[in-house]
C-alpha cells in the first residue's frame, strides 16, 4: 500500500509540474524576480538585452557613480552636484574617457539624462544633476531598470513610436565583442538588432522576438 501511495504522489506531483505554466521572461516583473541571474526558468533577466542595451547599462551604473563620488570628493552640502553642462567634463575627469551626447543619438546633455532619467534627473530650477538611487544601490537595481527601459522602447516602438529606436554609435570595442552576453542560442528570426539597430534580435528559447525592433 505504501509503495502505491508513494506512486500515486509522485505522479500527481508529475502532473502538476506539467500543468504549471512555463515561466517567460515577458511575464515577470522586473523588480520583482529575487535573482535576476534566473527568473524562475533558468533564463536570466537580461537574456534579451542587445549591445546597445548593455551600454545602457553600462552608462547608468557610470553616471549614478560618478554623481555620488563627486558629493563624496567634494564634500559640500551646498554642492551635492554639478550643472549639466558639465558632465562632459567629470565624466573624462573620473573615467579618463570622453564622453558625447551625439554619441547616443541625441543632441544635448538635457536629452541624454532624459535617457536614464530613472537613474538621473535633472533639476527643474538649477540644472544640477540628481541621483535617484542610494549610493549603495546594487548592480542588480541597474540591470532591472535597464530591462524595464528596454521593454518600454519595445511597446513605444510596437505603437509606432520610431523615436523609441536607440541610436547609439558603435565603438571599435564594441565590434569587437560580437555582440556576446546576449545573442547564445539564437536562432533565425529577422534581422540582428545588435548589427544594424532597426531588426528585431535574433529569436531563442520560446520563439518570441526579442530585445531589438522590427523594421517597418
Amino acid at each position: 500500500k505504501d509503495k502505491k501511495a508513494k506512486k500515486a504522489a509522485v505522479a500527481e506531483e508529475e502532473e502538476e509540474e506539467e500543468k504549471a505554466p512555463e515561466v517567460t521572461l515577458e511575464q515577470v516583473d522586473p523588480f520583482l524576480i529575487q535573482d535576476v541571474m534566473d527568473i524562475g526558468n533558468g533564463q536570466p533577466l537580461f537574456a534579451n538585452f542587445a549591445w546597445e542595451d548593455w551600454a545602457m547599462l553600462t552608462f547608468r551604473f557610470e553616471v549614478h557613480h560618478l554623481i555620488h563620488s563627486y558629493r563624496a570628493d567634494v564634500n559640500d552640502l551646498e554642492r551635492p552636484s554639478f550643472h549639466e553642462s558639465l558632465l562632459g567634463y567629470y565624466y573624462q575627469k573620473y573615467f579618463k574617457k570622453n564622453l558625447s551626447a551625439r554619441s547616443f543619438g541625441v543632441n544635448t546633455n538635457l536629452e541624454l539624462m532624459e535617457l536614464i532619467k530613472d537613474t538621473v534627473e535633472v533639476a527643474s530650477k538649477c540644472s544640477i544633476l540628481e541621483p535617484q538611487l542610494s549610493d549603495d544601490t546594487p548592480l542588480d537595481n541597474f540591470v532591472r531598470l535597464t530591462e524595464d527601459h528596454r521593454r518600454d522602447r519595445q511597446r513605444r516602438y510596437d505603437a509606432g513610436d520610431e523615436s523609441a529606436v536607440l541610436k547609439i554609435q558603435r565603438s571599435a570595442a564594441d565590434n569587437r565583442g560580437d555582440n556576446r552576453g546576449y545573442n547564445r542560442g539564437g536562432g533565425g528570426g529577422g534581422r540582428d538588432y545588435g548589427r544594424d539597430n532597426r531588426g528585431r534580435e535574433q529569436q531563442g528559447g520560446n520563439g518570441r522576438d526579442r530585445g531589438g525592433y522590427q523594421a517597418r
